[in-house]
């Protein structure tokens, strides 16, 4: 009976064993059962081409990309989540020869880069505007394409990357509030005064808040699709007090901006600092139907001898309702929606001719596009924010040590320009798509009220 025992305890120990073992592989296999094969770990894109290699001896990136900016910040991007993902910190990432896969497409971020940087040489003479950033998302799976983080290598002296940098976001924020609004029923077709409006802050010595519009007039009247297109401050004020500061500041982090900070009612106008990224990853929810999707840029890590130490989930998470995901596409895109506060042929039209030739009646190919731009009261940063069927982009652009650009810039300067290039350059020759049709419980429909009839999309439910 005793010896029953120990081989039954043997046996159940090497089950055990074995258990462990096939965990282990099952879970991409630990650092330390890979080959001990010395040797650089080398980055390759999403069309397996060769980025550059670090070295593990002293952690030293090794390629010319990194010496002239052009993907210098995605690399340091991917090192940074690279030690994450396989749990160890950056400066002791494993000796093992590596294979990892990135979502970098490395054309278009050299691209992106030289169309940028040619443009900024323009601006910074007229406009003082030296610096500029821009993020490539895929929204369905939060893949980054490109990720330029700072083209001022002589101006102010700071490299930071500025695409993990704060700034002020603007009427780039607004389509949060709008978003929020849309998932609890409302109509972007229902009706506001944009007249004269205050709002008790709390706090007894600010007062009341009772902001003004950029163009310091009052419009009356209108439905909430105008009052997010003309950007107006006061509607999305009053929205943003209908629905409670806190609803808002919820859906905000759902969308994918985790660290929003507490909510005031000056979010209204876009008197709000985040960073372009988590900005960008916010605006690539609304593109993928409502399902957030971590922004990264490690697809696989393989070792030298073929295992998998890492693979990207593609699991993302409900974040806001289809039917609201439609209705803020829908009031962000097509020309009309531009094309009413910044004339024909502007940026964020995506015309596929030049600016002379769009005028002249030849805009060529036009892909709809969803996008908002926006610029501080202070004339220190723009940005412009938005997608395609196909892909997001954000583009930030002033100056790196925060001096103000020329008071004669206006929203359609700096970002948007950048954002246009950088999404024709993305898009490349594929093929134009539509945005989806809308769900099925969503209806368009006339409605009269008191002040002024409109026709829009409206929930059944």
């Amino acid at each position: 009976m005793y010896k029953k025992r120990l081989t039954y305890v043997f046996y159940m120990l090497l089950i055990s064993m074995l258990l462990s073992l096939l965990s282990a592989c099952a879970n991409n296999v630990s650092l330390g059962q890979t080959s001990s094969q010395n040797g650089p770990i080398q980055f390759y894109d999403i069309h397996n081409q060769f980025i550059c290699q670090l070295h593990s001896q002293n952690s030293q990136l090794d390629c010319l990309q990194h010496k002239d900016l052009s993907s210098a910040y995605f690399i340091d991007t991917a090192v940074s989540e690279l030690a994450s993902d396989l749990h160890v910190d950056v400066d002791h990432l494993p000796t093992t020869a590596l294979h990892v896969a990135t979502t970098l497409d490395l054309a278009l971020e050299h691209q992106t880069y030289q169309k940028a940087r040619q443009y900024i040489a323009t601006m910074s003479a007229t406009h003082n505007m030296h610096n500029a950033s821009v993020v490539v998302l895929d929204p369905h799976s939060g893949g980054i394409r490109a990720l330029v983080g700072n083209m001022d290598t002589s101006y102010g002296g700071n490299q930071a990357n500025l695409t993990a940098q704060p700034f002020m976001v603007s009427s780039t924020f607004k389509p949060f509030i709008y978003a929020t609004a849309f998932e609890q029923g409302i109509s972007p077709g229902e009706v506001v005064y944009d007249g004269p409006f205050s709002v008790a802050t709390g706090n007894s010595n600010a007062g009341a808040y009772s902001p003004s519009n950029y163009d310091q007039k009052f419009h009356g009247y209108m439905s909430y699709r105008t009052a997010l297109q003309t950007e107006l401050n006061i509607p999305t004020l009053k929205l943003s007090v209908k629905l409670g500061l806190q609803a808002v500041r919820k859906k905000v982090q759902a969308l994918g901006i985790k660290n929003v900070g507490e909510p005031y009612y000056s979010w209204a106008v876009g008197a709000v600092s985040l960073n372009l990224l988590d900005e960008t990853s916010a605006y690539a929810t609304m593109a993928n139907n409502g399902i957030h999707m971590d922004p990264h840029a490690i697809v696989k890590a393989t070792s030298s001898d073929g295992y998998v130490l890492y693979q990207a989930s593609m699991q993302g998470t409900r974040a806001l309702s289809p039917e609201a995901a439609f209705m803020i596409t829908d009031a962000l895109s097509g020309t009309a929606s531009q094309t009413l506060d910044f004339g024909i042929c502007n940026p964020l039209e995506l015309y596929s001719t030049s600016h002379t030739q769009c005028q002249a009646g030849i805009a060529g190919t036009v892909r709809p596009a969803a996008v908002m731009a926006g610029l501080p009261v202070n004339f220190q940063d723009t940005s412009a924010i938005g997608f395609t069927p196909d892909l997001v982009v954000g583009a930030w652009a002033g100056n790196s040590n925060h001096l103000l650009m020329g008071p004669d810039i206006n929203d359609m300067d700096g970002a948007a320009q950048i954002w246009h290039d950088t999404m024709l350059l993305a898009e490349g020759n594929t093929p134009v798509k539509a945005f989806p049709a809308p769900p099925a419980d969503v209806v368009k429909k006339t409605v009269n009220y008191p002040a002024l009839t409109t026709t829009d999309w409206y929930q059944t439910h």
